[in-house]
């Protein structure tokens, strides 16, 4: 009996050490969400588009400043069927 307890508590502990570090792991997954979700619903209640800085507003409306220069060139250059 000693034998087979010698063989099987090494693999045991581990097996625990492993179980431990998951729990440890998912638990602090848990609560880095929960940060997250605070800090998420903080921004969006603080949120105006027409104000962002962002740079998906930013360049979103500088490309679509530069779409509007290249078709209003394009109709007045007589290009107007190219674009």
């Amino acid at each position: 009996m000693p034998q087979r307890e010698r063989r099987y508590e090494p693999r045991e502990r581990s097996r625990i050490v492993n179980l431990e570090r998951a729990i440890l792991r998912d638990r602090l997954q848990k609560e880095q969400e929960e940060k997250d979700r605070i800090e998420i619903r903080a921004r969006l209640d603080i949120w105006d588009d027409d104000e962002s800085d962002e740079l998906f507003y930013v360049d979103r409306c500088v490309s679509l400043l530069f779409v509007n220069i290249l078709i209003f060139k394009a109709k007045f250059s007589g290009l107007a069927g190219t674009i």
